[in-house]
């Protein structure tokens, strides 16, 4: 059977005890260690500087300390010292006859013996620490008593002014000029800018013609000469009837056979001569170019014979319904040069409803046909000849101001959705670049 709650109860106080008799315990050893140490070893706690210096103590104290009198020839000497003559009195008498060296000799007055009245010499007791009382019994020790002493000749020494010689000038001090560092300028390397290397020439593909096989036309066969075969006879054939009616006798006619004979004519088989020409331009785009919306002046140059697809993005996709209008929904930007005016290039340019296509031409500078969906075409540019590099002001542009050509491209396009836009440059021309500055879609 285990304890009851209220045995556990009573041995939870009891628990609580146990801290409390911990903590008595430790307050009593401290004190006990602090007091023994006090009784049993004052002194070499004394010694030890272990006790506070700074408590106080008003009681009396048990061993009076007890002066002598201030002797007279101390209050003598102190009266000399403030006239200046510094005299110290010492133990021993002064030797006349031999007196100490000094090193700057100077004249020394006469020693007179005055006689003085007898004083008492004091006798000073020197007050040491004396250590706490302990538990023994203290039997205070007594001070001596001033005793008389012998009466001492005390000599007295008359300070007689002494003629010093003037001390020599001093030798005036003489400036002494110091070397001053001198900075030098240190010239610095002059850099001449030199003139940068010529770029390299650009390497032209020289296009060597490489001698076709020519082709041998193998002698002619000897003329054929028909030969006319002889004619056959005709044959006259009776034939006998039993009837006693008249004989016909019919009569052959000849047939003429032609014979056709053919007649090999050699044929010259041409052989292509390569022609040799500048090489096709190279382009330059750089990246996010050419713009979608307005020109910025930063131009896109597409190679000859290449071309570069530009994604207008949904929002700017030409939507074609089928209809026919006169709108324009496309614009196409030059480079402008000189100002207010550009050089149009050679370009071709078609839309797609996806970035492989299939592609829908819209417009095509350089075949030499009218482009009368766009301004240009309607102003009567390229009836008849659309040369490279052709100039066209901007009063004749898109909107009077921008090197803008608008496009109509619901004349050529099917319904439809236009994202794309592919931009060609053709071989040919004056073998230059076609520079697109931006493409906008129009609403």
């Amino acid at each position: 059977m285990g304890p009851t709650v209220d045995e556990r109860d009573d041995q939870r106080r009891w628990l609580w005890l146990l801290p409390l008799l911990a903590l008595f315990m430790s307050v009593f050893c401290v004190y006990s260690s602090t007091y023994l140490a006090l009784s049993i070893w004052p002194t070499q706690i004394t010694e030890a500087q272990m006790l506070a210096e700074n408590e106080a103590n008003y009681g009396r104290d048990q061993t009076a300390r007890q002066f002598a009198p201030v002797s007279a020839a101390i209050i003598l000497q102190a009266t000399n010292d403030s006239l200046g003559l510094s005299l110290t009195p010492t133990p021993f008498t002064l030797d006349a006859a031999n007196p100490p060296l000094l090193e700057n000799p100077v004249q020394i007055a006469d020693v007179v013996e005055t006689a003085t009245r007898d004083l008492p010499t004091a006798v000073i007791t020197t007050a040491t620490h004396t250590p706490r009382p302990t538990s023994e019994p203290h039997t205070p020790t007594p001070f001596p008593t001033a005793e008389p002493s012998p009466t001492v000749a005390v000599a007295t020494a008359t300070a007689v002014p002494t003629d010093l010689p003037p001390l020599p000038p001093a030798a005036a001090p003489t400036a002494t000029v110091l070397p001053t560092a001198t900075f030098t300028a240190t010239p610095q390397p002059t850099w001449t800018p030199l003139p940068p290397p010529p770029p390299p020439a650009p390497a032209q593909a020289t296009a060597t013609p490489t001698p076709m096989p020519s082709a041998t036309v193998p002698p002619p066969p000897p003329a054929f000469t028909p030969t006319a075969l002889p004619s056959v006879p005709p044959t006259a054939t009776a034939t006998a009837t039993a009837t006693l009616l008249p004989t016909n006798t019919p009569t052959s006619t000849p047939t003429a056979t032609a014979t056709a004979t053919a007649t090999a004519t050699p044929t010259a088989t041409p052989t292509e001569t390569p022609t040799t020409g500048p090489p096709p331009c190279s382009g330059n785009i750089p990246g996010g170019e050419p713009n979608i919306g307005d020109p910025n002046g930063t131009i896109a140059q597409i190679g000859c014979g290449q071309n570069f697809i530009v994604d207008l993005g949904a929002p700017n996709a030409i939507n074609v319904t089928g209809g026919a209008d006169s709108a324009f929904d496309l614009v196409f930007y030059e480079l402008e040069n000189p100002a207010n005016m550009v050089n149009l290039d050679w370009v071709i340019v078609e839309i797609g409803r996806s970035n492989s296509g299939p592609w829908v031409q819209v417009f095509y500078w350089g075949d030499d046909i009218l482009d009368g969906n766009t301004n240009i075409g309607q102003a009567g540019y390229g009836a008849g000849s659309e040369p490279d590099n052709h100039p066209i002001p901007f009063a004749d542009l898109y909107g009077g101001n921008s090197p803008g050509v608008a496009i109509d491209v619901d004349a050529f396009a099917p319904t439809g959705n236009y994202r794309w836009v592919r931009i060609t440059a053709p071989l040919g021309g004056a073998n230059d670049a076609a520079e697109v500055d931006a493409i906008k879609s129009l609403p």
